[in-house]
Formats: structure tokens, sequence, C-alpha cells
């Protein structure tokens, strides 16, 4: 794949988001055949319960835009939209109860230099983080003159 070219301490962060991302396709995948299953009757579930009303139809396309942010997620390749568009998507895996502490792991991992670097992004420094004049003070050559 194409993490194959990113060196080794960075390496597992990336397979490890990677993989995190195909599972959570995956439970899409199932969760948009199970829709589908109940809106065509091949199981027969109650579509209410009590004021609830569970349309398979919404829940169906729901998941399977689901399944297509995560599947696709997992396969892009570096490219700097590509890290956004992945964090993003580790962002939006947040509103899910069972995996907040995966989520937040994998946001820790996509969030380190190693990782933005083969992204093309560029990674701040100390010096180019400070506004130009804190800069001058940190520099060898003397600040031009106040008149």
């Amino acid at each position: 794949m194409w993490f194959s070219r990113v060196q080794p301490p960075a390496r597992s962060g990336y397979i490890f988001v990677s993989v995190y991302l195909a599972l959570l396709a995956l439970l899409f995948l199932g969760l948009t055949v199970l829709g589908l299953s109940v809106a065509t009757g091949a199981l027969d579930i109650p579509l209410a319960i009590s004021q609830v009303r569970f349309d398979p139809i919404f829940f169906t396309s729901v998941m399977f835009g689901q399944t297509l942010a995560f599947g696709i997620a997992a396969v892009l390749p570096p490219r700097s939209w590509a890290w956004q568009y992945i964090f993003s998507v580790l962002a939006f895996s947040l509103a899910y109860l069972i995996t907040i502490p995966l989520s937040i792991f994998a946001m820790s991992i996509w969030l380190r230099d190693d990782i933005k670097r083969p992204f093309g992004l560029h990674v701040q420094g100390p010096d180019t983080a400070l506004p130009p004049e804190d800069q001058r003070a940190h520099q060898s050559e003397a600040p031009p003159a106040v008149l």
C-alpha cells in the first residue's frame, strides 16, 4: 500500500488509522445491509416502538454514506487534502459513543508531525511559529534601528 514508503516510526500510526477506518467502513457496510434487509422485508423487525418510528430507507442511505466516507478515507494517497479529509472523518467518528476512545487515540496519532510530513504539510518548528518581531530576537543578527 501507499504507507510502505513511510519511514518505520510513523508507519505503525498509518497502519493503525487505516485499519481503524476500514473497520468502521465495514461496520457501516453491515448496517447498510441490515437497513436494506429491513426495507425489503427480509427481516421481520418492528419499525415502530412506542411513538418512535424507524425509517429503513433513511437509515440505509445514511449508513451507505458513512460507509463511503470511511472507506474512501482508509485508502487515500498521501496528499495534503487527503490528510485534511482523513482528519475530518476521524473527527466525525467522535460522534459515536462506542468509538470515542479509539477516535481520540487515532486523532492524536494523526496530529503527530511525522504523520503530517509525508502528506506534504509544512511542520512548523519553534522559530516559524513566532511572530516576526520575536523571530528577530532569537536570531543572531541585530534588529533594525527604530527611528
